[in-house]
């Protein structure tokens, strides 16, 4: 079996044209350093890999501030992937320093074809006297099948910036079994970016299959840290007697590898030039405020997305800070968020979701949001700012308008009653030919006096009925029948938002029979001037609609438990408030 392996391996190879390899992934590049801080006077090898690519071009390494070049090699290897040949392609340049100080390398463009890829900067540090030892490939197995080695892009960084740290495995036996244990990461929050390969290197001379695990590390604050120790348990098999194919296995050896710990030195963030609004984010971000429309109704709901996004801890940008906004109520749920992975940086977006309430009609501006965040690349604070942005705001319909003139409900319907009662006229001439004196004057007209007595007395009754006690009476029962209502949705999954506004409309009906007003007019101020209730009702009730309308237009986060009591607070405010103005 070992044979026909070996057999069929050597035929792909030959039936291969290395001058066209196919490439199992996109053409691409990757530069790293062996350490991030060296003292003046010792080398540093800078190694740039070349993935998928047959030829190339470039890069320009004429001038490499702070640097000499003292030596270059270029190496290239094969390895198949997936029945598909990939060609790897290192370049590498050993570098003298020549003075003390922190040195960006690159980014370095090479060319393939019409393709260019540009490759990540590094930061070294240059100390005065001896820079740490690099670390070496850690628990070699006796004849060298496995070993694994960890290493950084920096030693040095900013509090909240990326150290992309990586965690090599190579093998030139395939292990059966691998248990990984991660570092101790202490003083530092980590995202997962990903892994590459297996792919084929030349480590000392001898061929390896190559895994890289990388992961970012953002420090969380200043000071000295060390990310810890990794570690793996691995089985390897034992290799057949008489058998030339290294990878025909029978049995097995358990075996361990523990990477070195990596010391870094994390520097605070200055406090010349930080910005007043600054939250913590590091990075790269760019800002968008956008409205979900442009015209609005007075009462109805707009959503206005907050949108920051880039290279970066995500999970480091705070709060926004809403800037005054005049006409509106606001409302603020959760924020959501997302992350990605560009080249090795982490980075992603945060929206927030603020919930606008129009308090007014006209033409309305929100002002501009501000967001600021340190940038280690320009070792400065950058502050985005977001243009203003206009909104329409339209009043409530004609029928709401004219409820809130002042006229009750029933108000025309009396005067149109009224309107056609004549007034009667008693006269000298009538009384005295009244016939029968005064005992006729009243036979004749005490009838009439009393007739329309009655009728005033009924338009009065039908009045209070329509725009006073009565409508208020009534307006507490139908209440108390939306509030019911409104207890029932709330245990209903997914109907929290519909009702609070239900309870919202229950409470703000009762309060406009109170106020006399319509209730698209009913709002703090309404509630606050109603006559005939407590203070002490009136702001529970006030503090109650708040609540309410905060879930009805921005229910993330409310849950049925929490709808429920206010709902049961509903019902005692309003018997509450009905008691007080019925004395």
């Amino acid at each position: 079996m070992g044979w026909l392996r070996l057999l069929v391996l050597a035929v792909g190879l030959i039936c291969i044209p290395l001058s066209g390899l196919v490439s199992a992934d996109e053409f691409r590049a990757e530069a790293r350093v062996d350490r991030n801080v060296i003292g003046v006077g010792e080398h540093l090898t800078l190694t740039i890999e070349v993935i998928g690519a047959s030829r190339i071009s470039g890069p320009d390494m004429e001038d490499i501030e702070g640097f000499r070049i003292i030596n270059t090699s270029t190496y290239q290897t094969i390895s198949i992937v997936n029945f598909d040949a990939v060609r790897l392609i290192n370049l590498q340049f050993v570098l003298l320093p020549e003075a003390e100080g922190e040195y960006v390398l690159g980014p370095f463009s090479i060319r393939s074809g019409k393709e260019v890829f540009a490759t990540e900067p590094l930061t070294v540090t240059v100390i005065r006297g001896q820079g740490p030892p690099q670390t070496p490939p850690q628990s070699r197995d006796d004849d060298g099948v496995f070993l694994m080695r960890a290493s950084v892009d920096k030693t040095s960084a900013y509090v909240g910036e990326q150290i992309t740290y990586n965690l090599q495995f190579a093998y030139r036996v395939r292990p059966r079994d691998l248990k990984y244990t991660p570092p101790d990461h202490t003083g530092f929050w980590t995202e997962e970016i990903g892994e590459t390969g297996p792919a084929v290197e030349t480590i000392e001379g001898k061929q390896y299959y190559v895994v890289n695990r990388r992961t970012a590390f953002f420090p969380i604050s200043g000071g000295r840290f060390t990310i810890g120790e990794a570690g793996a348990r691995y089985v390897v098999s034992e290799r057949r007697p008489f058998s030339f194919d290294p990878f025909d296995m029978a049995g097995g050896r358990e075996g361990r590898a523990v990477t070195e710990p990596v010391d870094i030195v994390v520097r605070q963030l200055p406090s010349e030039g930080r910005p007043a609004g600054f939250g913590g984010a590091v990075g790269r971000f760019s800002l968008r405020v956008s409205p979900s429309a442009g015209e609005v109704k007075t009462g109805e709901s707009l959503t206005l997305s907050v949108r920051i996004s880039g290279r970066g801890n995500i999970k480091s940008i705070g709060d926004i800070t809403v800037p005054d906004v005049e006409g509106f109520r606001v409302f603020a749920p959760k924020a959501r968020e997302s992350k990605d992975v560009e080249g090795l940086e982490v980075g992603g977006e945060k929206i927030f979701d603020f919930v606008l309430v129009p308090e007014r009609p006209g033409d309305e501006v929100i002002p501009e949001f501000e967001f600021s965040y340190f940038d280690p690349r320009k070792e400065a604070y950058v502050t985005l700012r977001s243009d203003p942005i206009n909104l329409k705001v339209l009043g409530g319909d004609d029928a709401s308008l004219t409820g809130a003139a002042g006229t009750s409900p029933g108000g025309q319907a009396a005067r149109k009653d009224i309107r056609h009662i004549k007034r009667v006229e008693i006269s000298r001439d009538s009384l005295a030919i009244s016939g029968g004196g005064v005992l006729g004057f009243l036979m004749t007209y005490v009838p009439a006096l009393v007739g329309i007595v009655g009728l005033i007395v009924s338009l009065e009754r039908r009045r209070a009925a329509i725009s006073g006690k009565g409508a208020v009476r009534r307006a507490f029962k139908s209440a108390k029948v939306d509030l019911r209502k409104a207890a029932g949705m709330a245990t209903e999954d997914g109907r929290v938002a519909e009702s609070a506004g239900l309870a919202v409309k229950a409470v703000r009906a009762y309060m406009a029979g109170v106020a006399g007003t319509s209730e698209t007019l009913v709002d703090r101020d309404a509630v606050l001037s109603a006559a005939g209730i407590g203070d002490t009702t009136k702001s529970g009730i006030a503090a109650l609609l708040d609540a309410l309308d905060r879930i009805r237009f921005a229910p993330a986060g409310a849950d049925s438990t929490e709808v429920a009591s206010l709902v049961d607070r509903a019902q005692s405010l309003l018997k509450a408030a009905h008691a007080e103005w019925s004395k």
